[in-house]
């Protein structure tokens, strides 16, 4: 996840409407929250071995999706 553009920006394909592409470019906040604590278990296999920048880019998105669902 991460940067998704507005969908007036960009180029439709003919034949695809903007509610196809909507649905293209839907994020399901839960269901990716559901999808990161499955990967934790495998980050934290690591120990201190696995980078702490992406620790910080797991926290981010993470904080970012249950922002989402307030």
């Amino acid at each position: 996840m991460g940067f998704v553009p507005d969908i007036h920006d960009l180029k439709r394909p003919a034949g695809v409407t903007e509610e196809v592409l909507n649905q293209l470019l839907h994020i399901d906040p839960a269901g990716f929250l559901k999808e990161l604590d499955t990967v934790e278990p495998f980050f934290k296999s690591f120990k201190d071995k696995f980078p702490e920048e992406l620790w910080r880019a797991y926290y981010d998105v993470r904080g970012r999706l249950e922002k989402e669902l307030q």
